[in-house]
């Protein structure tokens, strides 16, 4: 979930100002949910209860169950980092019920990293949100 070192990555600042960076990363929900996908998937192929076992603790992670206690899919669970603000929209981007950041994600020396407020980490990303979803309906049936 980081970017390569050797190329300087385009990215922005907190006032959505482009800078160039030594590397770049974001939250890795939907890396979770599409994993978990696969696992539900494999799960009922093989008949396989450890593998169903571990696409719901995907899903329980990005709804709380991490190194940090907080939730990245806003209404549900608890402990929620403040939402992304982009100041360049109007209006801005409200706190939407069931809508899923990026997620926790990793800092250089790879350990968990939850950035409230940043884009990398609690902006609402559309394949977070697909991923998410799916992986819900799958578990659910």
């Amino acid at each position: 979930f980081m970017g390569m070192k050797e190329n300087k990555e385009m990215a922005y600042d907190e006032d959505f100002e482009v800078t160039n960076v030594d590397w770049i990363w974001n939250g890795i929900n939907a890396n979770l949910a599409s994993a978990g996908v696969g696992c539900i998937k494999a799960a009922r192929l093989l008949n396989d209860p450890g593998l169903a076992a571990l696409a719901q603790r995907q899903l329980d992670w990005i709804v709380g169950a991490n190194p940090f206690n907080s939730s990245t899919s806003s209404g549900i669970g608890f402990n929620h980092p403040d939402a992304f603000i982009n100041r360049s929209l109007a209006p801005q981007t409200p706190v939407i019920p069931g809508a899923v950041m990026n997620g926790i994600g990793g800092n250089e020396e790879d350990e968990p990293d939850l950035k409230p407020g940043s884009w990398q980490t609690c902006e609402y990303w559309t394949p977070m949100l697909f991923y998410t979803m799916w992986l819900t309906a799958e578990i659910n049936g």
